[in-house]
């Protein structure tokens, strides 16, 4: 079943198992957002209120956040790690010396 198909299924059943009073609820709470909307943009002093104002503020707050948590680490060592030997690869290493000496 493709997607438009499962789409269409699904519009389907969303009609038979929904009622106009459901669409009517839906409705209403929507415009009881959309004053609230209106309020907080009366309060706030600009036309309209938007996800994007909200999420602006918050890049905003989090940007100030991580900068004050930055200053607060310490410097990150640039001095070059010690040499670690690896047992294994010598072993080998020196067996395949060994079998080319051999």
């Amino acid at each position: 079943m493709c997607i438009r198909d499962r789409g269409n299924a699904a519009i389907k059943e969303l009609q038979q198992s929904a009622t106009i009073e459901d669409f009517q609820k839906i409705a209403d709470d929507l415009s009881e957002q959309q004053q609230i909307n209106d309020e907080l943009a009366q309060i706030m002093g600009v036309d309209t209120v938007d996800d994007h104002m909200f999420e602006d503020e918050l890049d905003q707050l989090e940007r100030k956040e991580a900068d004050a948590v930055a200053c607060k680490l310490k410097p990150v060592p640039t001095d070059s790690l010690p040499e670690v030997k690896n047992k294994q690869a010598e072993k080998k290493q020196t067996e395949k010396r060994q079998a080319v000496l051999a």
